[in-house]
């Protein structure tokens, strides 16, 4: 199984597909120190950038059978009680939208958080 992944952070939704088989090809975050931790216990394919500033065409690897998108919930989770419907965090979900289009996998998992359809627009 030929998997990309965003929003990857440390790598545990990545581990969890490596141990069930699947070879991540291509992943990506925003956090250099996540990306570090990354690259040191899963491997060094993963790019540290803004995913909004990455270009379709940038993200390498055609006939991707999963996309995986860890997108950050902290603006919109209900356990935050200081949440803002404005935080720029909230519509990153779209940008693992605009890749699951691009590459049309067979299938793509998201991280569901109680919350999101209340701030979705």
């Amino acid at each position: 199984m030929r998997v990309i992944t965003l929003f990857s952070g440390a790598g545990g939704m990545d581990l969890g597909f490596i141990q069930a088989g699947a070879e991540i090809l291509w992943a990506n975050d925003f956090e250099k120190d996540t990306t570090i931790t990354y690259a040191n216990n899963i491997s060094d394919h993963i790019v540290c950038g803004d995913i909004t500033q990455i270009p379709n065409s940038k993200i390498p690897y055609d006939d991707i059978d999963v996309v995986i998108g860890g997108v950050p919930c902290q603006g919109f989770s209900v356990a935050n009680t200081k949440r803002n419907l404005q935080d720029e965090r909230n519509f990153l979900y779209k940008e693992l939208l605009r890749v699951v289009e691009y590459k049309q996998p067979k299938y793509f998992v998201g991280k569901n958080v109680k919350g999101l359809l209340n701030s979705a627009d």
